[in-house]
């Protein structure tokens, strides 16, 4: 029996540790560290962390050749007026956190107040909520840019800031450089510390039940509960007044491109 393939949402721009949690709940799966809810905000869930020392193996493989292009523009800039540009990434090592018994933790914090709440806050709102799972990091990234650029009025190179703004760059002008109107340049650049690059969410869905239709032992469960009056605009008529909450793997999302990883176990959505 295949392994479950789940679907992991590569970023727009590299994260910092602080902006991820396991367990958290978000509205938007591109921004993870925007209107979110920790439902135990002092209690950190259990999770399973693989190391991977060998992380420029990884983007060498044959499955990951194009993830490896998408992560290593996450990491370093384009340069302007460029007509060739050939990027290798490297990195001390990979880490992968996972959520253990996703289902269970996601079903003991439904039974929290404050969660019903906001996820009754959410759905008026019309926001869909996706569960952390897992998030993907690489540590002390290391990048170099062999590039053939067009020179044009000053022609000089801008240091990153977005990422790099403690980070020295170094430029080594190459030889062959063309009379005035293209030179090359190799530039190298380091990404200190562990930085976020791909979560791995579970997309949270609803079903709605009537109150006359379920027993006092059916409408207790952590994961369902009855709303009150005034939630999507009825009223309290006993029609649909019940709310269950789970987790499916199809995140419903849409994009671009996706890579599926050596192994085949996960899929990369950008």
């Amino acid at each position: 029996m295949s392994a479950l393939r789940t679907a992991v949402l590569l970023q727009q721009s590299l994260l910092s540790l602080d902006s991820v949690r396991l367990g958290r709940i978000v509205r938007d799966a591109r921004e993870p560290h925007q209107d979110f809810l920790d439902p135990f905000q002092s209690d950190n869930p259990d999770a399973i962390v693989k190391r991977h020392q060998n992380f420029d193996e990884i983007l060498k493989s044959s499955k990951s050749v194009s993830l490896r292009t998408r992560l290593t523009k996450l990491v370093s800039t384009t340069c302007e007026y460029q007509d060739a540009n050939i990027v290798t990434m490297a990195a001390d090592e990979a880490n992968t956190y996972q959520l253990t018994n996703s289902g269970s933790w996601f079903n003991k914090a439904c039974k929290l107040n404050d969660t019903r709440s906001w996820i009754i806050e959410s759905i008026e709102h019309g926001y869909d909520l996706y569960l952390i799972v897992g998030y993907f990091t690489v540590k002390n990234a290391r990048i170099r840019e062999e590039v053939i650029t067009r020179r044009q009025t000053g022609g000089e190179f801008e240091i990153p800031t977005t990422i790099l703004t403690t980070t020295p760059v170094s430029l080594t002008p190459a030889l062959g450089a063309g009379a005035g109107t293209r030179q090359g340049h190799v530039r190298t650049f380091d990404v200190h510390g562990e930085q976020v690059y791909a979560v791995q969410y579970r997309k949270v869905v609803f079903k709605w039940y009537s109150s006359r239709s379920l027993d006092s032992a059916s409408l207790e469960k952590s994961n369902r509960w009855k709303i009150q009056w005034g939630v999507r605009g009825q009223e309290d008529d006993g029609e649909d007044d019940v709310l269950e909450a789970n987790l499916t793997d199809e995140l419903e999302l849409d994009f671009e491109e996706q890579y599926v990883s050596e192994d085949g176990t996960e899929e990369f959505l950008f």
